[in-house]
């Protein structure tokens, strides 16, 4: 569990720094009373555009990943060598 937590908070931080990288590229400056277009274009880009993007590479990945098919194909690997 301490592995998982790690490289979570290790990613974490990479994903953070890329969002720095990305609002320096996007022109956002946090002292103007007002943003450029292109920064709230970058803004709107990484809070609503890159979470669909990123949703729909998911859900083709999980659409291929075959769980179910196996599982089925271990618990018969394996359920035959114990009832031996």
């Amino acid at each position: 569990m301490f592995s998982c937590s790690s490289i979570g908070v290790k990613l974490g931080g990479i994903g953070s720094a890329v969002v720095g990288w990305m609002l320096k590229w996007g022109g956002y400056d946090g002292t103007a009373a007002v943003q450029s277009a292109q920064a709230v274009n970058t803004i709107f880009f990484m809070y609503a555009v890159m979470p669909i993007i990123f949703g729909v590479i998911m859900a083709i990945l999980l659409y291929f990943l075959k769980v179910e098919k196996a599982n089925k194909e271990w618990d018969e690997k394996h359920m035959k060598g114990e009832a031996a």
